[in-house]
């Protein structure tokens, strides 16, 4: 497992949901998420993604593809969220919660190399 080659950059120019399927592809491989799978949702308008680690899939939102930088520093805060349910077996708690963006889920987004905030700003 590692980070994305130094060899890929990722522009500001708004992607196209093939390029980022076949992008995302690749990275998922990497970190052994190629089992999960990518969807659009016209209507997600709360989050610009959800991880629906059960069903899983990675639902975003057209929003997402505004930007290549965008789309992948959401798909790896989303990737980090399925190895840290897969790590636990289902999602860590604290003080009797689901605990989706705690220490553990920090610490995914350091190997994965994403910022750990629970949110993403849109430029």
């Amino acid at each position: 497992m590692g980070s994305i080659p130094s060899r890929c950059t990722f522009s500001n120019l708004m992607i196209s949901k093939a390029e980022a399927q076949l992008a995302a592809s690749s990275l998922l491989q990497r970190w052994n998420l190629d089992d999960v799978q990518l969807e659009w949702n016209d209507s997600l308008k709360w989050a610009l993604a959800l991880a629906d680690v059960e069903n899983n899939k990675i639902i975003f939102s057209l929003t997402s593809l505004k930007s290549g930088k965008l789309f992948f520093s959401i798909l790896k805060h989303e990737m980090a969220h399925f190895l840290d349910w897969r790590e636990h077996g289902g999602w860590p708690i604290k003080n009797g919660k689901n605990d989706l963006h705690g220490k553990s889920f920090k610490l995914q987004c350091l190997k994965i190399g994403v910022s750990p905030s629970r949110f993403i700003k849109i430029n």
